[in-house]
């Protein structure tokens, strides 16, 4: 059963037309990537289903029920969370506290089951956000969404900017998230940590859907990945 599905969306900036026509299609439990090279629009489509930048034309349902046009705040309380690609952490707060202040009390991510899938956080959950390594305050904005209990966690570039060995660690992490039956919905620069974590893709090439299916195709697929993946020019939407 579809869990979020984004009909046709047009998305503008201004007067700048990004998304083209950009349709997608989640199932409950899955794990899909959206890939493409810079400015082909990934951000910007999950920009556009968290509402934060609203498309003008078509429509995005989540759990069977339109999101288009309602506010980011009722899109999240509907069961969406973001790891945004800029890790956004409390520098003054610690690590429990960052975790406190948007933790809801009645779902089924605890504190103490963030810290299991987490060790890292557990260690340092005295330790003030400002003070975390990159990878850690990664982990700590992941665990700061998976608390919100979301039924759609949505991944923004989550390998970005961190060391290889930091990468492999994140990984692993991310595929014991996986593993509690969690949707996600990641977009990726990195496409190895992608293949890895993702069982179905979309590739998306100045701003509309250029190729779509499961990984394993993908990965057999030297064409679509030299041509759509392959580092090289960065698109301009």
């Amino acid at each position: 059963m579809s869990i979020l599905t984004v009909d046709d969306i047009h998305t503008y900036y201004g007067q700048s037309h990004v998304l083209h026509g950009v349709s997608l299609d989640i199932e409950s439990g899955e794990s899909v990537a959206l890939l493409g090279r810079n400015g082909a629009g990934k951000t910007t489509t999950l920009r556009s289903i968290l509402g934060m930048t609203p498309p003008r034309e078509g429509e995005i349902t989540f759990k069977g029920e339109p999101i288009d046009g309602l506010e980011p705040y009722q899109i999240a309380r509907r069961g969406i969370g973001i790891v945004p690609e800029e890790r956004r952490v409390f520098p003054e707060l610690t690590v429990g506290d960052n975790i406190d202040v948007v933790m809801d009390d009645d779902g089924e991510w605890s504190k103490d089951r963030v810290y299991d899938v987490f060790p890292a956080l557990r260690e340092h959950q005295d330790q003030l956000g400002g003070q975390l390594s990159g990878g850690q305050q990664q982990m700590l904005t992941i665990a700061r969404a998976l608390v919100t209990d979301p039924d759609l966690l949505l991944l923004d570039e989550p390998s970005e900017g961190l060391a290889p060995n930091i990468v492999a660690d994140l990984k692993s992490l991310l595929s014991d998230v996986l593993d509690t039956g969690i949707t996600v919905l990641l977009t990726e620069q990195n496409t190895e940590f992608a293949f890895d974590l993702a069982e179905r893709a979309y590739i998306l090439s100045k701003g509309d859907v250029a190729w779509r299916g499961d990984i394993e195709t993908l990965q057999e697929s030297d064409d679509v990945i030299g041509k759509y993946l392959s580092v090289g020019a960065v698109e301009v939407d």
